[in-house]
């Protein structure tokens, strides 16, 4: 989701074809998440990050803020966090 309250939902896979993407590389300022697909058994996820990562630039996503930022993902957003 980006700071003007769009987002898009993306697929990682193999399926090229079918709309899938290899990666996938994520602005400064946009939140993620990620999860299985329905029927998934697992996944293995990395992040890259450059210049490079400093955990005072780290924000963990809270629920109730991004609700109220991303109204339009609210359930998604339900999904993906505690």
């Amino acid at each position: 989701m980006r700071e003007d309250g769009t987002g898009a939902v993306l697929t990682i896979g193999t399926d090229l074809g079918g709309g899938m993407r290899p990666q996938l590389a994520v602005p400064r300022g946009v939140w993620q998440g990620s999860r299985l697909r329905p029927g998934g058994k697992f996944a293995l996820l990395g992040t890259t990050v450059a210049p490079g990562f400093e955990f005072a630039d780290f924000e963990l996503g809270k629920r109730a803020m991004l609700t109220e930022r991303y109204p339009s993902f609210a359930e998604m957003i339900r999904e993906l966090t505690r």
